[in-house]
């Protein structure tokens, strides 16, 4: 539904500050794609119980996608799982609509470490200290994934891991402080919760009897050494 923060194409409700991308004034992005060509995408999949995954990162475009939703009743009940990938900039109160829509999130914290510095000077401390908010939708009991966008960034789970502990930017700022996971619940994000997001939790995501055996071997536990040393574990196996 929308493009991306740092290249000033994502969908907000409020203003770049620092203008568009081609110097215009006043600038918040725009949509992908009209309204009602949206919803009558999201219209013949509900009608095929097909799952709809929405790139969508500013608040205006996911504003799209939930009114999309609502407008089709759909309802945590129906446990669809229907995706908001990105989910970059979504603002609290959508989230309590998450919830009560049954939508799952896929958050992207290696941007606080590639393009924080950048969000706060586009979008100012508050909105940029609050993307990827993977403690409030913890906390809003919502069930989140997290993912590398790779391609963009680094297909590199230990190196992800890290930007959910430590939320660090390139020049060391804390992006959002509050906002910081355990490294628990960040390996949990990359597992269980993402076999969650894909309805395949009942038999991956977890070491449990009758699941898949699916398993790596790590240079050091990423539960027991500091933060700043998780981007160097190895895969070993």
């Amino acid at each position: 539904m929308d493009g991306s923060p740092q290249g000033k194409t994502a969908y907000f409700s409020e203003p770049y500050l620092s203008g568009g991308p081609d110097g215009q004034t006043y600038w918040t992005g725009e949509p992908s794609m009209p309204y009602d060509s949206y919803f009558a995408l999201c219209k013949a999949a509900k009608e095929r119980d097909i799952r709809v995954f929405t790139h969508a990162n500013g608040d205006a475009a996911i504003d799209m996608v939930l009114r999309a939703q609502e407008e089709l009743g759909t309802d945590r009940k129906d446990d669809l799982r229907n995706v908001l990938v990105h989910s970059q900039f979504v603002r609290s109160d959508q989230l309590d609509r998450y919830v009560e829509l049954g939508l799952v999130p896929s958050f992207f914290s290696s941007h606080t470490f590639f393009w924080g510095d950048a969000h706060v000077r586009n979008l100012g401390q508050e909105r940029a200290h609050f993307a990827s908010p993977l403690a409030t939708a913890e906390k809003k009991g919502l069930r989140a994934a997290n993912h590398t966008d790779f391609g963009v960034t680094p297909l590199d789970p230990m190196f992800l891991l890290f930007t959910a502990v430590t939320r660090r930017s390139r020049s060391g700022q804390v992006i959002g402080p509050d906002e910081r996971v355990s490294a628990y619940q960040a390996l949990k994000l990359m597992t269980l919760d993402a076999a969650y997001m894909y309805g395949e939790e009942e038999h991956k995501g977890s070491l449990e009897a009758g699941k898949l055996a699916d398993l790596v071997f790590l240079s050091e536990d990423p539960l027991a050494v500091k933060p700043e040393q998780i981007p160097e574990i190895e895969v070993l196996t």
